[in-house]
C-alpha cells in the first residue's frame, strides 16, 4: 500500500502495479530490492479513488465493501 492505493507485484520484476490495472488504471512503482522506492512512473496519476480498508489493532488490514 502506498498513498492509501494498493499495488500488486509483476513477478518477473521489482515493478509494482496498481492493483485496479485490469480495470485500466496504469499507475505503478518501482522497488529496489530493500522496498525503497527508485522510480515513479511518469504516468502514475490513478484515475480512481483508493480503496477504502480497516486496520485492526495487530495491524492488519481488512478491505471494506464500497
Amino acid at each position: 500500500m502506498l498513498n492509501d492505493y494498493t499495488y500488486a507485484k509483476n513477478p518477473k520484476s521489482h515493478i509494482y502495479y496498481c492493483s485496479k490495472k485490469n480495470k485500466g488504471c496504469k499507475a505503478r512503482v518501482k522497488l529496489d530490492r530493500n522496498g525503497i522506492i527508485i522510480n515513479k512512473a511518469e504516468d502514475s496519476t490513478h484515475f480512481h479513488p483508493p480503496p477504502k480498508y480497516y486496520q485492526t489493532s495487530s495491524g492488519e488490514y481488512i478491505k471494506l465493501s464500497s
